[in-house]
């Protein structure tokens, strides 16, 4: 037996028994000072001041080398998600801060491992890390492209999990797409995305219940994520349109992908659940973007049945904004061809556009829009041109013009 002169097998026993329990709570300092770190940087960031003086001092003590080594690739996802977060929270308030995380080489960890990361709180966290960069600058979108985050977002998507990771996937794809035409038209060809953002669609939305987390851990896709989300149907819906308002052909990969109908039912209210305003607001407006590219794409948009209920909304009594894009969307449509001028007039948006001028009647510049589909829809034949004077919408166009 290995001993020392005058030392007992016992008394070697207890000291390596002290020793192991020091380790053990070096371990635990560690933790719990790690923890109070990002719990004060979280914080930190949160209230950063106007002069982005905290800002500053942040970088100057190399905030962003601390975060990507080690913190992002922490063994408690706690720990990662935390550091995740303020890294997405440095790099949305400061373009520099994301230059920073790009060429740290932490992208590919992020991508390869923070996205596929068995805790949702992670892979959600690491998502608003790419809309952040993405949305910094396009050469970082593209730099995010590269390094195929586009592969890890279409599985978090389609795989069975938490709406929270659904709604930051949309989102970031949403900064990708809106980085650039070209990443928009790369995203387009080499992916999946549309297909899959219409299959978001698919499914009826429901009002938001924030007070659980769903089906537990994410694992086994249990009934609990069947219902989407509103704020998950309102970021696919947004993705889509400023996809779509880039150019007529990406508008028809929009269309090609089979979201039109959704989008059009959820003008019309055709859900179980009435769609809340912000939401329909947001499918007008899709639906004008894509329309206003050429005939063949007003007449797809048309073919849907969206009429009535764009026409319906012309007269939302309580939220402009609705009726505004209802304008906007009726606009484009008429302004194509005579033939979809005439099927709107048919529809009954004479008495409605003549109602919505009145409703815009203290806000001229909003007005105008409604004053422009008047002329327009008259334009056409006589009947048209009848139409609006029996309405009274004629009326209203001089009111307008003395005011």
């Amino acid at each position: 037996m290995n001993t020392t002169p005058g030392q007992t097998p016992g008394g070697k026993a207890n000291g390596i028994s002290g020793t192991l329990k020091q380790i053990k709570q070096a371990f635990t300092a560690y933790q719990v000072a790690k923890a109070t770190f990002l719990t004060s940087l979280s914080e930190f960031v949160s209230h950063l001041d106007p002069e982005n003086l905290m800002l500053e001092e942040l970088a100057k003590q190399d905030v962003i080398g601390i975060l990507c080594c080690p913190l992002v690739s922490d063994v408690v996802p706690g720990s990662q998600a935390s550091a995740l977060q303020s890294l997405s929270a440095l790099s949305a308030a400061a373009p520099v801060l994301s230059q920073s995380i790009v060429s740290s080489g932490i992208l590919d960890s992020i991508i390869g491992l923070s996205l596929n990361h068995s805790s949702a709180t992670v892979q959600a966290a690491a998502d608003s890390v790419v809309e952040s960069v993405a949305g910094a600058s396009p050469n970082f979108a593209g730099r995010l492209l590269e390094s195929g985050v586009v592969s890890g977002l279409c599985t978090q998507l389609t795989a069975p999990g938490q709406k929270m990771v659904k709604e930051a996937a949309v989102s970031a794809i949403s900064a990708l797409m809106s980085s650039h035409v070209t990443h928009a038209e790369l995203i387009c060809h080499q992916s999946p995305v549309l297909s899959i953002l219409t299959d978001v669609l698919s499914v009826p939305p429901q009002p938001d219940r924030r007070g659980g987390n769903g089906g537990g851990g994410g694992g086994g896709g249990g009934g609990g994520e069947e219902d989407q989300s509103y704020a998950l149907v309102q970021g696919v819906v947004r993705t889509l349109a400023s996809t779509a308002r880039y150019s007529a052909e990406l508008a028809e990969f929009v269309v090609a992908g089979g979201s039109l109908p959704y989008i059009a039912g959820l003008v019309r209210g055709s859900h179980s659940v009435n769609t809340p305003p912000l939401l329909k607001a947001t499918a007008l407006n899709c639906l004008s973007h894509i329309a206003r590219h050429n005939a063949s794409l007003a007449e797809a948009v048309l073919q849907t049945g969206v009429a009535n209920g764009a026409i319906a909304c012309l007269t939302d009594v309580l939220v402009p904004k609705v009726r505004r894009a209802a304008v906007a969307l009726l606009l484009q449509l008429a302004q194509k061809t005579p033939a979809l001028a005439v099927a709107i007039v048919r529809d009954g948006a004479p008495a409605a556009v003549t109602r919505h001028l009145q409703l815009e009647s203290s806000n001229p510049s909003d007005q105008l829009t409604g004053l422009t589909l008047v002329g327009t829809l008259a334009s056409y034949t006589l009947e048209s041109s009848k139409a609006m004077i029996d309405s009274g919408a004629a009326n209203e166009m001089l009111v307008a013009l003395k005011r």
